[in-house]
């Protein structure tokens, strides 16, 4: 398991500070690099419009917010799957008299 001391919030909580930053922790790093280029771009294309006035600046923060959401709760599932074992695993936990 990765996810350090069982919390299975800092991956979307680190989704929120860093592009892909909760992806890189629960190393998806190809998620990390998918996550991380589309906030970044998006961001960069809703900056622009902002500094000049665009016409497009609702939909690019819209597009924006979506992959940041998005990137929250893929953070958080993939750290709660990767929390879970198969059934072999736990084959210690069954008791046997």
């Amino acid at each position: 398991m990765t996810v350090i001391g069982n919390s299975l919030w800092v991956p979307p909580i680190l989704s929120l500070l860093v592009p892909g930053g909760g992806q890189a922790y629960n190393r998806d790093f190809l998620k990390t690099g998918i996550f991380a280029a589309g906030e970044i771009v998006v961001g960069g294309l809703l900056y622009n419009e902002y500094k000049n006035n665009g016409e497009r600046e609702s939909a690019y923060r819209d597009i924006f917010i979506g992959i940041l959401l998005f990137s929250v709760a893929d953070a958080y599932i993939s750290a709660e799957l990767k929390d879970v074992q198969p059934l072999e695993d736990k084959s210690d936990t069954i008791k046997t008299k």
